[in-house]
Formats: structure tokens, C-alpha cells, sequence
């Protein structure tokens, strides 16, 4: 394994089948206050912490049963892995209909099995500029 001086280490490519479900997601660290926005989702004012590290957005499973658990969740495929290396698994995704603004998109929401920070990665920003 070779490792350049910076903070990722090249491990070698993943499997073709592996690489298509696996995205970055980074968190370098907290040295101020997070970046949130409350956006309209679903017709509910949800606060998400802006997080361009992450290449999708997502909610808690907690998140989810508080606001959303009348909307079934598809199965999903898809696994982060994160700035440390954890790989993240969803218990599943859900289409929702954010509103920001004057702007408006259905998009691809995961609802993570672990509990934590609502997170709007670069998917759902590249739609509300």
C-alpha cells in the first residue's frame, strides 16, 4: 500500500460491482459552528446541516419516525464510507419533495440506521442554489 503525505490513504481500486454503490463521504472535523438550513420537505421545516464532504443527503432513522414513517422506504444499495474510513448503511431511501424558496425538486433521501445529524450533501444542493 503506498501512502502519500495527506490524509487518505490510496488502499487500491474496489471491485467494479463494489465502486458503483460506494460514495465519500468526508467530515474533516468541527472547528466551527456547522453550516444548517432549513428547507421544506414534505411540507416540514427541516433543519440539515450543509455538508459539501457529502455526496448525498440523509436523515436518522429517529428523524425519519418522528416526521416521515408514513412514507414506506425502498430498499437501498447504496453505502457511504466516511472521512475516517466507517462505511454508513441505510435502512432504506426515500423520494421527498423539498422546497426552497422559489425552487422545488423530488429527490433521493437515505435514512441512515445509526442516529445523527440530518445532513444536506452536494445531490440536493446542486438543486436549491
Amino acid at each position: 500500500m503506498k501512502t502519500f503525505n495527506c490524509k487518505f490513504k490510496v488502499t487500491g481500486p474496489l471491485s467494479p460491482a463494489t465502486h458503483a454503490d460506494v460514495h465519500s463521504l468526508f467530515k474533516v472535523g468541527r472547528h466551527h459552528k456547522p453550516l444548517t438550513i432549513t428547507l421544506s420537505v414534505n411540507k416540514v421545516a427541516l433543519p440539515m446541516e450543509l455538508d459539501t464532504g457529502s455526496s448525498s443527503s440523509f436523515i436518522s432513522e429517529s428523524t425519519y419516525l418522528s416526521f416521515f414513517r408514513y412514507i414506506p422506504q425502498q430498499a437501498s444499495n447504496v453505502t457511504l464510507k466516511s472521512y475516517t474510513g466507517e462505511f454508513i448503511s441505510f435502512r432504506g431511501e426515500i423520494n421527498m419533495f423539498l422546497e426552497y424558496a422559489d425552487q422545488s425538486a423530488t429527490l433521493l433521501l437515505f435514512v441512515a440506521q445509526e442516529n445523527g445529524v440530518t445532513l444536506l450533501g452536494r445531490t440536493w444542493l446542486e438543486k436549491i442554489r
